[in-house]
């Protein structure tokens, strides 16, 4: 999913959800001044923890947002969520992506390409639902 692509993103409110989502925001804020971050979100499943992602990708404003999903399946696609944020890479990326390059090619790459993005970027991999 990028930037552009929220229409799937929930619109109605999310409740007693001020104080994660002021986190988040912190964080964004940080990044947009040079300091990036990584946030972990964690709790029992079911507890909403995709909802506050989402509401936090509606209202975080200009950025690029990468969101990918890792696989439920006993044995996983490799680097799968990448594959979820494939349509949102540069091309050298993509192309990496596809020849299946080693992990630490392909994140080489994801940081060169995150560094020479205009906006700040937010990438949420969200665990196995």
């Amino acid at each position: 999913m990028t930037k552009d692509d929220r229409s799937d993103l929930p619109s109605r409110p999310l409740l007693e959800r001020d104080v994660p989502l002021a986190a988040l925001g912190r964080v964004l804020d940080s990044a947009r001044k040079g300091r990036g971050g990584t946030v972990f979100v964690r709790e029992e499943a079911g507890i909403g923890k995709s909802s506050l992602l989402r509401t936090f990708a509606q209202k975080c404003g200009p950025v690029l947002l990468l969101w990918g999903v890792c696989d439920a399946f006993a044995t996983a696609q490799v680097l799968g969520p990448l594959f979820d944020m494939a349509d949102a890479f540069d091309e050298h990326l993509r192309n990496l992506l596809s020849k299946r390059a080693a992990a630490n090619v392909l994140f080489t790459a994801l940081l060169a390409m995150v560094r020479r993005a205009r906006a700040s970027v937010v990438m949420v991999v969200e665990d196995a639902p």
